[in-house]
């Protein structure tokens, strides 16, 4: 199993496993930084509990039932890597998704290559900037 991984005990009281994912991670505290996994699974064979410790977002909880439905999120399991960006999927998809007829209009205008890609990038940055009030209204 890689090292970004680690697998706990397993019990058979479901209401035990945020008990076991406590110890695990206090256990964990106390590994060298090399060895500090960022993923913690609980089980009490019903139930699976996913603790991302890099996010520090809610477990994923399912029954094992479905398993299936969740294989993604066990690829790390294999060596596979991946980062926050997974959880922003959707908004770069959807800026992609606006930035694709900008792009398509300016490639077809002969406009292309790196200087094309910076452009895209900074126009995102912009439109990025202005939502979030990163730019002050003068006026």
């Amino acid at each position: 199993m890689p090292r970004n991984c680690a697998k706990l005990q397993y019990c058979d009281v479901s209401r035990a496993l945020f008990i076991l994912a406590y110890l695990g991670t206090s256990y964990i505290g106390n590994l060298p930084t090399e060895e500090i996994p960022r993923n913690v699974i609980v089980s009490d064979f019903a139930n699976v509990h996913l603790y991302d410790r890099e996010t520090h977002g809610e477990p994923l909880c399912f029954k094992l039932e479905d398993i299936a439905h969740h294989i993604d999120s066990f690829l790390f399991m294999a060596g596979y890597k991946y980062t926050i960006a997974q959880k922003l999927e959707k908004i770069d998809r959807l800026a992609a998704e606006k930035m694709a007829n900008p792009h398509d209009a300016m490639k077809a205008a002969e406009y292309g290559g790196k200087e094309l890609e910076m452009y895209l990038v900074r126009l995102v940055f912009c439109l990025f900037a202005e939502d979030t009030s990163l730019f002050v209204q003068c006026g």
